[in-house]
């Protein structure tokens, strides 16, 4: 239906945001430039907060897109965890060994 009304050559909504339909309104270009810059210099952890359906998850897979070539990153949407679990999940999906075997072993049984 949205096809044929709107004119579109494929579907825009799927299970799964797709970076491919973003529409960057000045919102959404300085939530991306500052998530950039905050990578670029190195700055840590950086929160992304906003109502639901605002676009989030949909520009941080536009992001990752953009760095796949040059940086190892890894998408963790299983946040309700403590410390040592999160920080065990985000080891494994980065590809790194982990600070030990306990760790690699925890985050092994959530996935």
């Amino acid at each position: 239906m949205f096809l044929e009304h709107f004119g579109l050559r494929e579907q825009p909504f799927g299970v799964t945001p797709d970076p491919h339909f973003l529409y960057f309104s000045p919102s959404h270009l300085e939530a991306a430039a500052s998530l950039l810059y905050g990578i670029q210099s190195q700055r840590g952890f950086m929160t992304l907060i906003a109502k639901p359906g605002m676009g989030k998850t949909t520009l941080l897979f536009a992001l990752l897109e953009h760095l796949r070539g040059s940086a190892r990153t890894a998408f963790l949407f299983q946040t309700h965890s403590d410390p040592q679990l999160f920080f065990a999940l985000a080891y494994r999906r980065s590809g790194n060994p982990g600070p030990g075997r306990g760790y690699r072993a925890h985050a092994a049984q959530i996935e």
